[in-house]
C-alpha cells in the first residue's frame, strides 16, 4: 500500500506555489479589486537565480557554464516561439519584437494574450553571463568568490534598479526591462552561495536577511508591500527546508504544475480571455472567493491541457525518432535537441536548463513518484 504522504522538493513546491499565485493575481482581474494578490513573479525569478547557481555557477566549469546558458536559451525559445506562432496564425500579424524577445523595451498600444517578458528577462540575463563566460579571468573570481561576487552583484542590481528606473523614470511603460528584476535574480545566488558557505545556520542566513532589507526598498518604491511578504515567506521556506512533505495528490498536482511553469506563463491569459469571452462569471467589485476560485481553476486548467499536448507531441516524436534510429543503424548519430530526447523515466539533464522552464531536479513522473 502506498504511504498517505510525499516529500517534494522545496523549488519545485516553490515554484509550483509562485506560477499559481500568477494566475490567481490575474484571475482576479476585476474593477476596482481592494488588493493584489501579488508575488508569484518574484518567487519565481528568485529560484531562477538559486537553480542557475547551484548548477551551474556552482560546478567552476566554463564550458559546462556556455552549454548549460545555451541549453537554457533553446528550451525557453522554442515553447515561446509555439505560442507565438499559433497565435500569429489565428490573428494574422506576428509581432516581430515578440520574435526577437525585445518588445519590453519598446512601448506599444498592441496587447497580445501572452505573457513572455519573465522569458525575455531570463534570456537577457543569460546573454549577460555568456558574455562573461568569455572572459577567463573574470570567471576565475567569480567561481573563487562566489558570495562575493553574488553580494556585489546584488548590490549593484539595486543600484541599477534605482538610478534607471527611479532617475530615468523608465518605470512608466518600461516596468519589464531587465534591471527592473535583476536584482530579483541575484538574491537567489544570495541565499544559495549563502547556505553553502560552511558557517553556522545562523550566521548564513545574516547575508539574505541583509539582502531581504535592502529589497524592501524596491518594494516601497513600488508600493508592492504584498509582493514584500510573499517574497519573505519564500526565501525563509527555501533557507529552512530541503523537501516540503504534502500529501499523494498534492504531491502530484506540484509535480505536474513545477514541470508547466513556463507553458503556464505562457498561456493563462489567453484562457482568461476565454473565460471572459464566455462570460462565466459576472464582473464584481470586490472580493468573490467562489468567481475567484472557479476563474483560477478554468485557466490552470486550460493552460495544464496544452503542456500534456506538448508533452504528448514530444513523446510521440522521441518515440518515431527512436524507430527511425533503430531501423537506420548505419545512419551514424544525429543530434536531437535537448527538448526532445529526455525519456518518460526519471532522468536527469545531461546539461542543467530545464529548470529555467520549471523543472530543478531530475523529472518525474506525473504521479508524483
Amino acid at each position: 500500500m502506498k504511504p498517505s504522504s510525499k516529500k517534494v522538493p522545496v523549488e519545485n513546491f516553490l515554484r509550483c506555489a509562485g506560477i499559481a499565485l500568477i494566475v490567481l493575481n490575474h484571475a482576479f482581474s476585476v474593477p476596482h479589486r481592494p488588493f493584489e494578490i501579488g508575488g508569484g513573479a518574484n518567487i519565481l525569478l528568485l529560484l531562477a537565480g538559486f537553480s542557475f547557481a547551484r548548477l551551474s555557477i556552482s560546478q567552476n566549469d566554463a564550458e559546462l557554464l556556455r552549454r548549460s546558458i545555451v541549453n537554457i536559451i533553446w528550451n525557453m525559445m522554442l515553447p515561446c516561439y509555439i505560442v507565438m506562432v499559433i497565435y500569429g496564425m489565428w490573428s494574422r500579424h506576428i509581432e516581430w519584437r515578440e520574435l526577437l524577445f525585445i518588445s519590453s523595451f519598446f512601448k506599444t498600444d498592441q496587447e497580445v494574450p501572452f505573457y513572455s517578458w519573465y522569458p525575455q528577462v531570463i534570456l537577457q540575463i543569460m546573454l549577460i553571463f555568456y558574455i562573461i563566460s568569455l572572459f577567463p579571468e573574470a570567471l576565475v573570481r567569480i567561481f573563487r568568490h562566489p558570495l562575493v561576487f553574488s553580494l556585489m552583484a546584488f548590490l549593484a542590481s539595486i543600484a541599477l534598479y534605482f538610478t534607471t528606473v527611479v532617475a530615468l523614470d523608465l518605470s512608466g511603460g518600461y516596468d519589464r526591462l531587465v534591471q527592473y528584476y535583476l536584482w530579483n535574480f541575484f538574491m537567489g545566488f544570495v541565499v544559495f552561495f549563502s547556505i553553502q558557505e560552511k558557517t553556522s545556520r545562523g550566521s548564513s542566513m545574516l547575508i539574505p536577511i541583509f539582502a531581504l532589507g535592502l529589497s524592501y526598498l524596491v518594494f516601497a518604491h513600488q508600493h508592492q508591500w504584498m509582493r514584500a511578504i510573499v517574497l519573505t515567506a519564500a526565501l525563509f521556506t527555501l533557507i529552512r527546508f530541503r523537501e516540503i512533505t504534502l500529501p499523494r495528490s498534492a504531491a502530484r498536482f506540484v509535480a505536474i504544475t513545477s514541470q508547466a511553469t513556463l507553458v503556464i506563463f505562457l498561456t493563462h491569459i489567453i484562457f482568461l480571455y476565454a473565460f471572459e469571452k464566455l462570460q462565466l462569471r459576472e464582473y464584481r467589485e470586490g472580493f468573490h472567493l467562489k468567481d475567484l476560485a472557479f476563474a483560477w481553476t478554468f485557466m490552470m486548467a486550460g493552460s495544464l491541457s496544452v503542456w500534456i499536448t506538448f508533452e504528448a507531441i514530444g513523446r510521440a516524436w522521441r518515440f518515431c525518432a527512436s524507430e527511425m534510429s533503430s531501423a537506420t543503424p548505419s545512419a551514424g548519430p544525429r543530434h536531437v535537441p535537448d527538448i526532445a530526447r529526455r525519456s518518460s523515466k526519471l532522468e536527469p539533464a545531461p546539461v542543467p536548463g530545464r529548470y529555467m522552464l520549471g523543472v530543478s531536479e531530475p523529472r518525474v513522473s506525473p504521479d508524483g513518484d
